[in-house]
């Protein structure tokens, strides 16, 4: 009889045990549970969409009640200028508060992140510059407009650096008979390495670049005959005081030895403007005998 009791003892035990591996067992499988045992866990940048896994190190933020786990500090940033936007856009996916964003072309910290080292208002004009058609900070540019729409619309844009340019703060660069524009002397000096392949991008970027030299603008003010006026100094002067000397077979006049040096280091120039000034400059020396 005691022999019997024990047998009934161990079945029991035995049974029992196996019930509960059996619904340990049910559990564990049950993909419904993994799942939802997987979201909970999972935990988004709210800005890149990009899985954070670890959240001790992340930047983080504490808005309405809720924290934020961000990918990087640029992303934090980016939340803090609109943060219901990013909100809005997102939701929670653990009771800490944390939201999944909606990728938009890709994360700004997916990959190595170009945000992590660049300095605010950093460009290859500022410093030494960077490599030919290298971008901005991927945060920054991700809504910038395609190169197509910016030529489209007429815009300038560096060939160099791929920034959009005003002509009047832009380097002027002439090659082979035209004009180009770039945003600095770093820019100028990697466009002058290799004129033809930048001459071509600049073009093709933006219709603005490229336009034929014009040539300068010539003096029509002229003085009246009985005027003489100096080519250097643009002062009116008397033959009788004037320092006459002869260049090319013609003789001109300037009012002092120091602007005759000037004019005799261009002498080219010097004479075709003192012919536009004054019809008493540029006289065959034969006719003044």
């Amino acid at each position: 009889m005691r022999h019997f009791g024990l047998v009934v003892a161990v079945f029991a035990t035995s049974f029992a045990l196996s019930s509960v591996a059996f619904v340990q067992t049910s559990k564990t499988n049950n993909p419904q549970t993994k799942q939802t045992t997987a979201k909970k866990q999972e935990v988004r940048c709210p800005v890149s969409g990009k899985v954070i896994t670890d959240t001790k190190n992340a930047p983080k933020l504490t808005y309405q009640g809720k924290t934020y786990y961000f990918s990087c500090q640029n992303c934090l940033a980016e939340f803090k200028k609109n943060p219901q936007k990013y909100i809005q856009r997102a939701s929670d996916t653990r009771p800490g508060g944390n939201t999944t964003a909606k990728k938009e072309g890709g994360s700004c910290c997916s990959g190595k992140s170009c945000c992590a080292d660049k300095k605010e208002g950093d460009s290859c004009c500022s410093g030494k510059a960077e490599a030919a058609g290298k971008k901005s900070c991927c945060c920054d540019d991700k809504n910038a407009k395609p190169t197509a729409q910016v030529a489209a619309d007429e815009k300038l844009i560096c060939p160099v650096s791929g920034e959009e340019l005003k002509v009047e703060s832009a380097v002027r660069v002439v090659y082979n008979g035209k004009v180009y524009y770039v945003g600095c002397e770093n820019c100028k000096a990697q466009f002058l390495k290799d004129p033809a392949t930048y001459a071509k991008k600049a073009e093709s970027l933006s219709k603005l670049q490229g336009k034929p030299e014009q040539p300068a603008p010539k003096e029509t003010t002229a003085a009246p005959a009985d005027k003489l006026i100096c080519p250097v100094s643009a002062e009116e002067i008397e033959e009788s005081s004037a320092v006459r000397f002869t260049y090319n077979g013609k003789v001109y006049y300037t009012c002092c030895n120091s602007c005759k040096s000037k004019f005799l280091k261009d002498p080219e120039t010097y004479a075709k403007k003192a012919e536009s000034i004054s019809q008493l400059q540029g006289r065959p020396e034969a006719d003044m005998q």
